[in-house]
């Protein structure tokens, strides 16, 4: 067997060996931390200490000291340990193995050692991998004590991480009392957005815990300038958990009556992120003005994806101006996205439709300047004799006046004999300027009967209305 037909196999074998290692470090993981051999923990322990554990070792390269990791006496020095595990998360690249570790030293860690965690790294030198491990042991600090985290994050954390600390701590706070939290976010003298970013930190936490409570919660919030902004991050929180089919039903309880129009608008583009096909097929069951504003939000998230995709979807819609002007907005994203080659690609290879004229139009406008020719020909395409008359009239005249030679045989052929004989009549020159003339000042007219002293001088339509000038 040759060399050349080798190599596939070469690689797919490395790669099924790749996928064996990736399967076995997944056991032995798992495995310690299950049993954590070297620590010598007691079985008895929960999966909280052995995660711990595990990454101390891992990041640190030694037996975990466990008593001394979750000290919770204010005599014991801050572990030196945990020190050097934190100082390595911190410095670590960002990705899954950082998040994985993080969130398991954390979540292992009780109220003093965390305490004592926030203030190292409130002492080490800003960075991305200290700010993200900041803000667990934040959320972890909500989670123990609500309070006294809240109290520290307004008062002790730099501002320019002020409230991504505090919208952490409340993250944490919701996982135990969510109503506690949602009342201290409420009290906050802050503006509508931070507010607004404070709740949706509550209520996303809550839906993890009981949905249904905090769709009520979201629903009963009564301020006006709120509500909106906490639905859409509960709609977030539905469509990036559940899906957007199974989201439905829970937006419907958010707001019996009926969600406003914004909201739906959101929660299609939402959806169309993961599944525009059932997104646009969802709107279709829609009303005529909601039915054409989730269908633009659809196609415009769809068309920033797979262009072709969302056109081959709009040119299957019912004939009329919905299905025109949805081909016309994606046509025109897919040029702005990958330049005019696929989008005219496609549309030549469709029949000619009127639907495909607001379409056709996008590419006239991209080629005009790039290309008039080219322009003038799918000027000419356009099936709506006034939408072709327009279009071809505007790329000639473009055409003439950067490239007569060129221009003048190809229109003198194409265009009716009247229309090309207008183009390429020669303009009337502009009249001279009307030389200044010399006007003498008015002479008031004569005054056949003067007004008689105590007369209303408005009669006589001289005086201004309070008798002076």
């Amino acid at each position: 067997m040759s060399k050349q037909r080798m190599t596939p196999v070469v690689i797919g074998v490395a790669w099924l060996v790749s996928l064996g290692v990736v399967f076995v470090l997944g056991i032995l993981s798992a495995f310690a931390f299950h049993r954590a051999p070297e620590s010598m923990l007691d079985p008895g322990h929960d999966r909280g200490d052995r995660e711990l554990v595990f990454t101390v070792e891992t990041l640190t390269g030694e037996p975990a000291d466990l008593a001394a990791l979750k000290s919770v006496s204010a005599r014991d020095a801050f572990p030196a340990q945990l020190e050097r595990a934190l100082d390595d998360l911190a410095g670590m690249t960002p990705g899954v193995r950082r998040s994985f570790f993080t969130e398991a030293l954390v979540r292992g860690l009780p109220m003093r050692p965390v305490v004592a965690s926030v203030q190292h790294l409130a002492e080490q030198p800003p960075s991305e991998g200290r700010r993200a491990l900041l803000r667990e042991l934040m959320r972890r600090w909500g989670g123990l004590d609500g309070r006294s985290a809240v109290a520290f994050a307004a008062t002790r954390t730099a501002e320019a991480v002020r409230e991504e600390m505090l919208e952490a701590v409340l993250s944490g706070w919701a996982q135990v009392n969510a109503g506690d939290a949602w009342s201290w976010a409420m009290r906050q003298e802050v503006s509508d957005v931070v507010r607004v970013r404070f709740l949706g930190s509550v209520v996303t936490t809550e839906a993890e815990i009981d949905l249904e409570s905090a769709v009520a919660r979201a629903s009963a919030l009564e301020e006006s300038a709120l509500q909106p902004g906490v639905m859409r991050a509960l709609t977030d929180w539905l469509v990036d958990n559940l899906g957007g089919e199974q989201a439905l039903p829970w937006l419907v309880e958010m707001d019996p009556e009926g969600l406003p129009l914004d909201l739906i608008v959101y929660f299609a583009r939402r959806w169309a992120d993961t599944d525009p096909w059932m997104a646009a097929e969802w709107a279709g069951g829609l009303d005529g003005v909601a039915r054409e504003e989730v269908y633009g939000a659809v196609a415009a998230q769809w068309a920033s994806r797979e262009p072709a995709e969302a056109a081959q979807w709009a040119y299957g819609l019912p004939r009329g101006v919905e299905r025109m002007t949805m081909l016309r907005r994606i046509v025109g994203q897919w040029i702005r996205l990958e330049g005019l080659e696929f989008p005219t690609e496609w549309l030549a290879a469709q029949d000619p439709d009127p639907d495909l004229d607001g379409a056709v139009e996008a590419v006239v406008v991209a080629l005009v300047e790039l290309n008039p020719a080219a322009a003038f020909s799918w000027a000419m395409s356009i099936v709506d004799r006034t939408r072709r008359e327009v279009a071809a009239d505007a790329v000639a005249r473009y055409w003439l006046d950067v490239d007569p030679e060129g221009a003048a045989p190809v229109l003198a052929e194409e265009l009716p004999a009247s229309v090309a004989q207008d183009l390429f009549a020669e303009p009337e020159p502009d009249p001279p300027p009307a030389e200044p003339q010399e006007t003498m000042p008015e002479e008031f007219p004569e005054m056949d009967d003067p007004v008689e002293d105590g007369a209303d001088a408005d009669d006589a339509g001289f005086f201004p209305e309070d008798g002076g000038f």
